[in-house]
């Protein structure tokens, strides 16, 4: 693109945002609907990588476990509690997944814009009552394992990003 054709984006720099304590989103983006992998291969997977856990949900459309490995302390509430994963269904995309700021910064990515424009399912995975955990245990769980799970489980599989980070992964497993 030249530079007469290149669009500029507007930044609202008055927009403060504070994202300590929200909740992690990893979205699988698919050219095709796929449905939920079995209850208990998604458990015998997760438990595999991170020890026991408790499905709390499952159905068509949702998918909840109990990671017992970790635990996050809630003073309020006086006590340890697991963090959980939650796992959607593959549903169709009703809004962009990314605003056109976030979609031009998909560098790593050669292909964001077909993608974002052909990829009409996700499957979304998100992190529950995990803010309070060490940054490690919580990429660990909600990106290593979810992904793998995800990747290797739900098909046909395209690229996944993460979504406050911006970041876009061809199908790789980390």
């Amino acid at each position: 693109m030249n530079k007469e054709n290149a669009k500029i984006f507007e930044q609202d720099l008055n927009n403060k945002n504070k994202s300590s304590g929200t909740v992690f989103a990893v979205h699988l983006l698919m050219n095709k609907i796929c449905s939920m992998p079995d209850k208990q291969l998604m458990q015998n997977i997760i438990n595999k990588h991170l020890g026991e856990t408790d499905c709390f949900c499952y159905d068509e459309k949702t998918a909840g476990f109990a990671v017992k490995k970790y635990s996050v302390n809630f003073e309020k509430d006086n006590g340890n509690i697991p963090p959980m994963l939650m796992i959607t269904e593959c549903s169709e995309i009703k809004k962009p997944v990314m605003d056109e700021i976030s979609a031009s910064q998909l560098w790593d990515c050669p292909d964001g814009s077909e993608i974002l424009k052909n990829c009409r399912y996700q499957v979304i995975a998100t992190d529950m009552l995990a803010s309070g955990l060490y940054y490690k245990g919580r990429a660990e769980m909600l990106v290593l394992i979810t992904l793998r799970l995800l990747l290797n489980y739900i098909r046909p599989a395209l690229p996944w990003f993460l979504k406050r980070q911006k970041k876009c992964f061809q199908g790789k497993i980390l």
